[in-house]
C-alpha cells in the first residue's frame, strides 16, 4: 500500500507542473476524493467540479464530502435542455456516438467548460483506478476463476481505458485544458500491477488496497466504502438521454444518438 501511495503522490506532484490552482472531476467517490486529498495535501488549491441533476446521486454525495479537499465546490446542474444542447458538441469533438462515450462525454464537457470559464488550465481525474485495482464487476467474475484471472482482467481493462482517456483529452483540449490522470502514470501502473490480486479484491470487497490507502490519508469511511455507480448513471445523464430519445420517438438511445451523428456527417 505504501509503495502505491508514494507512487500516486509523485504522479500528482509531477502532474501539477507549476499550477497553484487546478480543477478536479469530482463525483464524491473514492477515486476522485483520493486524488483531491493528495492535491490538497500538497498545498494546491483544488476546485472540485461535480456535474449532475439536482437530485442525482453524485451531486448529493459530493456536497457532503467536498470539504475534505476544498472550500470551493462547483456544482453544474443539468437538465434535458442542457444535455440536448451538449450531445451534438460531444459527438462532433469525439467523432463517436456510442452511448457510454456520449453520456460520460457530456459530463466531461460540462465540467471542462466550467473549468475553462473560471480560468483553470488543468483538471485532474481519478481515471484508471477501477482498471488497475479491481473495481469492476468483471473483476468479480474473474475472481471466480482464480486470482491469476483477476490480474489478467486488470491488464485487459487497462488496455481498454485508452478510448476513455482519448475522449477526455479531446474534450478538455477543446477548452484549452490539460487533463491529468495520476492513476495512469507509468510508475503508478507498474506498482499497481505488482500488487498481489488478493490485496485488491475478495469475494465481498473490491479495490481493497485503495480503501486502505484512503483511510491512511484521512478519508472517512463513508467515502472509502461508498458503492460508486458509473458516471452516466450517478449523474443522471443517461436517464436524461433516454427521455430525449423517447421524446423524439426513437426506439433506443443508440438510434437517437446515431441520428444526430448522421446529421453532423451530412452537414
Amino acid at each position: 500500500m505504501h509503495e502505491l501511495l508514494d507512487a500516486l503522490k509523485n504522479a500528482v506532484l509531477k502532474g501539477v507542473e507549476n499550477e497553484k490552482q487546478v480543477g478536479l472531476f469530482f463525483s464524491g467517490g473514492l477515486d476522485s476524493t483520493v486524488i483531491g486529498k493528495l492535491l490538497s495535501n500538497l498545498g494546491i488549491e483544488v476546485i472540485p467540479i461535480t456535474v449532475g441533476t439536482k437530485k442525482s446521486e453524485d451531486v448529493a454525495f459530493a456536497k457532503g464530502v467536498s470539504n475534505l479537499i476544498s472550500t470551493k465546490h462547483i456544482i453544474v446542474d443539468i437538465d434535458e435542455k442542457i444535455i440536448e444542447h451538449v450531445i451534438p458538441k460531444v459527438i462532433q469533438i469525439t467523432k463517436m456516438n456510442d452511448v457510454i462515450t456520449v453520456s460520460v462525454g457530456c459530463v466531461i464537457y460540462l465540467a471542462a467548460e466550467y473549468a475553462s470559464k473560471i480560468g483553470l488550465n488543468m483538471i485532474f481525474t481519478g481515471a484508471g483506478s477501477d482498471e488497475l485495482l479491481a473495481g469492476y464487476k468483471s473483476h468479480e467474475e474473474a475472481l471466480k476463476k482464480g486470482y491469476n484471472q483477476v490480474q489478467e482482467e486488470c491488464k485487459r481493462r487497462l488496455e481498454g481505458i485508452k478510448k476513455d482517456v482519448e475522449r477526455d483529452k479531446k474534450i478538455c483540449e477543446h477548452f484549452g485544458l490539460k487533463v491529468k490522470n495520476p492513476f495512469l502514470d507509468e510508475n503508478v501502473i507498474k506498482v499497481a500491477l505488482s500488487i498481489p490480486p488478493q490485496d485488491k479484491i475478495s469475494t465481498d470487497e473490491k479495490k481493497i488496497v485503495l480503501r486502505k490507502l484512503a483511510k491512511e490519508i484521512g478519508i472517512p469511511e463513508k467515502v472509502y466504502n461508498r458503492k460508486k455507480r458509473a458516471a452516466q448513471y450517478g449523474t443522471g445523464v443517461q436517464k436524461i438521454i433516454k427521455k430525449l430519445s423517447k421524446k423524439e420517438r426513437f426506439n433506443s438511445i443508440g438510434d437517437y444518438l446515431n441520428n444526430i451523428y448522421k446529421k453532423q456527417k451530412i452537414l
